[in-house]
């Protein structure tokens, strides 16, 4: 992949584990309005970083396209 091929793949990692949080913490809310517990916990949004490999590793991997 080209340098800006990298920049566009390693955007879309990031926008996925963006909506998948923000669906996640959208549940939590409205579980709290409702009087539950909260669906995800801390290791649960932990999770997405390397599920969605943008930890610091899997960034430059991407980036640097190893």
């Amino acid at each position: 992949m080209t340098e800006e091929q990298n920049l566009v793949y390693t955007r879309g990692l990031l926008l996925q584990a963006e909506i998948e949080l923000q669906g996640m913490i959208a549940a939590n809310e409205q579980r709290k309005l409702v009087g539950e517990s909260p669906a995800y916990g801390e290791q649960a949004f932990l999770d997405l970083i390397d599920r969605h490999q943008v930890h610091h590793n899997g960034l430059i991997t991407n980036l640097c396209g190893y």
